[in-house]
């Protein structure tokens, strides 16, 4: 935006407004399929880029939370695309929504890291 930085790898959360007013121009999605955001806009493998990437963020609370707050993420799940439920905000900002089980999350998980782990190793990246 500041006209000094070429490019920059990011969430799509994180820019689609800024594209939308043509402060920046997103030119590739990462993950398996365009984004329902960006229809426009190709992924890196319709590119030429073998690559496949995506961010994922899991809403975690303890299994007996106070208040009935356990079934809180589902009802307000179930907003859709245009209601005012997490599902509706997080289609807006450019994020997609599923609903999955702690099973179905662990797979995920599970399948991501295997993915990963190897291009990780190599980058010779360590964590503090």
């Amino acid at each position: 935006m500041g006209g000094h930085i070429g490019y920059n790898i990011d969430v799509i959360t994180e820019a689609l407004e800024q594209h939308k007013t043509g402060k920046v121009r997103i030119i590739a999605v990462a993950g398996a399929q365009r984004a329902p955001q960006l229809p426009e806009v190709p992924t890196l493998r319709e590119q030429g880029v073998a690559m496949d990437a995506s961010a994922w963020f899991r809403d975690v609370r303890p299994r007996r939370a106070a208040g009935g707050h356990r079934a809180a993420p589902e009802r307000r799940g179930a907003g859709g695309d245009e209601g005012p439920g997490d599902a509706g905000q997080t289609r807006r900002v450019g994020a997609g929504y599923d609903r999955l089980d702690a099973r179905a999350t662990g797979r995920v998980q599970r399948a991501d890291f295997a993915k990963w782990a190897k291009p990780v190793k190599a980058s010779g990246f360590q964590a503090d």
